[in-house]
């Protein structure tokens, strides 16, 4: 009997506690940015929502991008790009969407919402910089930045990164940027994400500076607890949207492509905008009143 009872309790412990999965942060729908690559794939990349939670959407301010992945989460999922303080392109459905930006120069605001994921017309639900970075070989969740003052009154941030290490344990390591790094950007974060303009010259720089700091500083730490993503799996059976972007251009006279997919992206933006009225106009006066604050 005490046999039977061991076993018992050593099966529960067992699936309750050993075998029970990490915490993941929870991605139903994201937006994907690209700061080198204009067909939304390449070596790095970054998640800039935060994890869907409250049910609330994703909308992100973004700057000097090549390309972006809108992957909405339902069937009455509302994608819109806005350019230029103009009305915004939008599409329908669940589909993924890349938008090709076609000068690495630009600035604009994308936003996914859904009836379970609204976005309100609340400066509390648009965000900038972004929560993940993904790499070739590790993620990276970013965690918080420490700005300082150096002897020569040149202005140091720390930006403060987790990530998974030494099976399941989770370390910490600081990418730091100086005045000569940021250069114009306007926050390390943003700086980090944009491709021309931003902190480094490509992509190849990005990644061996990252993975160069990691080595030299990265260490385990028992403060935070890295927190991987779960994002939805995109079919490869399915082929992406590409929707080109001129950004010289108000969206009524930017052209737009499909790339192989059964969902046209030439699909009129008007129509959306006819039929998604209200969401269409609270996105607009949001993205106005952001932009004019930027």
């Amino acid at each position: 009997m005490k046999l039977l009872s061991l076993i018992a309790f050593t099966t529960y412990f067992i699936k309750n506690t050993l075998a029970t999965d990490p915490e993941r942060a929870n991605y139903p729908l994201y937006i994907q940015v690209f700061p080198y690559d204009p067909e939304c794939s390449g070596n790095v990349s970054f998640i800039a929502n935060p994890p869907v939670t409250d049910g609330k959407g994703a909308y992100s301010y973004l700057e000097n991008v090549s390309s972006v992945l809108a992957v909405p989460a339902k069937d009455d999922s509302v994608t819109c790009l806005n350019l230029n303080k103009t009305l915004p392109t939008c599409f329908k459905g669940n589909d993924p969407r890349c938008f090709q930006m076609s000068s690495p120069t630009n600035r604009f605001t994308l936003s996914i919402n859904d009836s379970s994921h609204p976005v309100k017309a609340s400066s509390k639900d648009y965000t900038t910089g972004f929560r993940y970075m993904l790499t070739p070989n590790i993620t990276f969740e970013y965690v918080h930045n420490s700005t300082k003052k150096s002897e020569n009154h040149s202005t140091i941030v720390d930006e403060s990164f987790l990530y998974e290490c030494h099976g399941n344990k989770s370390c910490e390591f600081n990418l730091r940027f100086t005045n000569k790094t940021l250069g114009g950007c306007s926050d390390a974060k943003t700086c980090l994400q944009s491709g021309k303009g931003g902190a480094f010259d490509s992509v190849d720089k990005l990644i061996s500076t990252i993975y160069d700091q990691v080595e030299k500083n990265g260490r385990r730490t028992d403060d935070s607890s890295y927190i991987s993503p779960k994002l939805k799996t995109i079919s490869k059976s399915k082929s992406v949207n590409i929707t080109k972007i001129d950004v010289s251009a108000s969206p009524s006279s930017s052209k737009s492509a499909s790339s192989g997919s059964s969902s046209s992206s030439s699909s009129s933006a008007s129509s959306i905008i006819t039929a998604d009225k209200s969401l269409v106009f609270q996105f607009t006066l949001l993205t106005l009143a952001l932009l004019t604050c930027i």
